[in-house]
């Protein structure tokens, strides 16, 4: 996405830049009125300058997010008999089994899979009037033997359900 976004700036960015600097001037409209622009009088390109000085700014930080959040390392995660434990560095959570409902979501792919998990936590809307359950979740990407994980998990989600009442 951020790829488009700065193409299409470049665009703007070739037509307004290329014919001033091979040609030493730049034709163009504003507000209706031929305005000419060159290397010797660059006032009447401030504006549009700083307009597409703004979203080059905007695609460059998209790049550099979509970089550092590609090559971010994940998650790890751990299940004991009690607790599923969720490290990332500087930030730990603990889950005991009971907090998790039961259902999870399996996406499959040829080498792996992922597991999403509902949790009895979660937040409540309110839409006209309307109130909704939305629960939180754990989503774990990229597991080999996706299946395998997810019985070993729900194995432990049963054995540590609270008794019925």
């Amino acid at each position: 996405m951020s790829l488009i976004w700065n193409g299409i700036v470049g665009l703007f960015l070739y037509a307004m830049y290329v014919p001033l600097l091979t040609k030493g001037k730049v034709h163009f409209k504003s507000n209706g009125v031929p305005v000419v622009a060159s290397l010797d009088n660059l006032k009447p390109l401030l504006v549009p300058s700083l307009i597409i000085s703004v979203f080059l700014v905007i695609g460059i930080i998209m790049i550099v997010w979509s970089f550092t959040s590609y090559f971010q390392k994940g998650s790890i995660f751990v299940a004991t008999p009690t607790r599923f434990i969720k490290y990332r560095p500087n930030l730990i959570n603990l889950y005991d089994w009971g907090q998790f409902t039961g259902n999870s979501r399996i996406h499959l792919n040829k080498t792996s899979g992922s597991i999403e998990f509902l949790l009895k936590t979660g937040k409540i809307y309110k839409n006209d009037g309307n109130k909704r359950f939305v629960p939180d979740k754990i989503e774990i990407a990229g597991i080999p033997n996706v299946l395998e994980v997810e019985e070993i998990c729900r194995k432990r989600i049963k054995q540590n359900a609270p008794a019925p009442a």
